[in-house]
């Protein structure tokens, strides 16, 4: 009898010990993949992000490797660097708007110029640098010129101009509206521009 209720016992708490072992193992499992689910949303967002300051990325890049930063530091001071000038570049972006809308709203010519400028930089510029990675990640090799997806110049222009469509819906270049980390860029754009219209209409 007491040999039975020994092997009960171990088998009770055997079954019990397999049960807390599953539950760890699920719950392992569960906190795993959030934590997956949580990097992948941050790298999605600061992927985004990059897309859409890319055109100031850009200009800061060009900027830096024409003086020289691009070569002569290292890969975080690189980074700052261009983070920081892609920050005031955003802001001169929103700066030219400011001035823009006013002188849309007041019917001067010159905001066409101006608009062509942002659109060049902030939208037609990232379009055609993604065209033209895109193209060569879908095409085929260029060392042995194979690989490659079909139409893949047409998949580069298509994914490219969406990409470029969904910057451009983001600044909304013909709207009266601002980033609120370029806010006060704006309004120092809007206040620039109404400063020189009170001055054509004294004089």
């Amino acid at each position: 009898m007491h040999e039975y209720n020994s092997g009960y016992d171990d088998g009770y708490y055997a079954g019990k010990n397999a049960s807390r072992s599953e539950k760890q193992i699920a719950d392992a499992t569960k906190a795993t993949f959030s934590l997956a689910g949580y990097i992948t949303i941050i790298l999605l967002g600061i992927l985004t992000t990059c897309v859409i300051f890319s055109g100031s990325l850009m200009v800061a890049h060009l900027f830096l490797k024409a003086i020289g930063m691009y070569r002569n530091s290292g890969t975080w001071e690189y980074i700052l660097w261009l983070l920081g000038l892609g920050y005031l570049v955003t802001c001169l972006l929103f700066y030219i708007k400011g001035i823009m809308i006013i002188g849309k709203v007041n019917g001067n010519w010159w905001w066409i110029p101006l608009f062509l400028l942002c659109l060049f930089v902030i939208c037609i510029m990232p379009t055609l640098v993604f065209q033209s990675m895109l193209e060569y990640w879908l095409g085929p090799s260029k060392r042995t010129g194979e690989g490659g997806i079909k139409f893949y110049i047409v998949f580069s222009w298509v994914i490219a101009i969406l990409i470029g469509f969904f910057i451009y819906q983001r600044y909304k270049l013909t709207q009266d509206y601002g980033w609120f980390i370029a806010k006060w860029a704006y309004q120092l754009g809007i206040k620039t521009a109404k400063s020189i219209s009170n001055q054509d209409t004294n004089t």
